[in-house]
């Protein structure tokens, strides 16, 4: 009975990745440019910076040079947005990707079509994956029978073309290697969790459900591994905001984008 679950599994797993591989290929017909245009050129633009000029890019430094002094709030929120998009890097990680893969495709397009596909099916397989672990193996079955239409609703996994749904990839695999106790374990977490950061600044989120899980999942709340862990993502925490990742000669971390404006619903 139990080998029978797991092929079921495997049938209807493999079917959904089918699914949404086709639905990514089918939402790309007859189109000129990739979809979700504003975000997804924005990820090729910062790993296009990485390949190709890095802190020596002319028109993203001159951004700074700007008069801010005379600028009333709607242009100050559209410079900050100017920057968020090409010259502030909160995922490196995901543009390092990029810029290895188009080494081989030498399009740019195809090359984040590509990472998409990869990460669509990666976190349909991790979802199942995860549930497995955190239940058992009835619901994980039940599981891939739920999320095999999944695609045919807004935002299905073929959507997944942005940095924090690959984030969401580590991130799951994060929780499941602390399913057991062992130092390995939380180190993997910690590593996979780190992965996560580096991917999209939602992994901070992502650790803090750790944090959760560890908490809620037994009474030894101040174990020797846990304190550990739980220091060691706090210093993860605090070192990644205080990196200048960005594309930029002067220091600017991104945690000064929007900081003094009131965002306004419609902007």
């Amino acid at each position: 009975k139990v080998l029978i679950k797991y092929i079921l599994i495997f049938f209807f797993t493999l079917a959904t990745m089918f699914i949404h591989w086709n639905a990514i290929d089918k939402s790309n017909e007859k189109r000129s440019i990739i979809w979700e245009p504003d975000d997804n050129y924005h990820q090729l633009i910062k790993a296009k910076n990485l390949d190709s000029c890095y802190k020596d890019c002319l028109a993203i430094n001159n951004l700074l040079k700007y008069d801010f002094s005379n600028f009333n709030e709607t242009q100050r929120y559209e410079h900050d947005v100017y920057l968020h998009h090409t010259a502030i890097e909160y995922h490196y990680l995901k543009s390092k990707i990029l810029q290895i893969s188009n080494k081989y495709f030498n399009d740019w397009e195809k090359t984040h079509l590509f990472i998409t596909k990869i990460t669509s099916i990666t976190l349909v397989i991790s979802f199942i994956i995860l549930i497995i672990n955190l239940f058992n193996l009835n619901i994980g079955l039940i599981a891939s029978i739920i999320i095999l239409p999944y695609v045919t609703v807004k935002y299905g996994f073929h959507f997944s073309n942005s940095s924090d749904d690959l984030a969401s990839i580590f991130s799951i695999f994060s929780i499941v290697a602390l399913n057991d106790k062992k130092i390995q374990n939380y180190i993997l977490s910690l590593a996979l969790s780190t992965l996560a950061l580096f991917s999209h600044p939602v992994g901070v989120v992502m650790i803090f459900f750790n944090f959760i899980f560890l908490i809620s999942r037994d009474r030894e709340i101040l174990s020797k591994n846990k304190i550990i862990y739980f220091s060691l993502s706090l210093i993860l925490i605090i070192f990644y905001f205080r990196l200048d990742l960005n594309y930029l000669l002067s220091e600017y971390k991104f945690l000064k984008l929007y900081n003094s404006i009131n965002l306004k619903i419609g902007r």
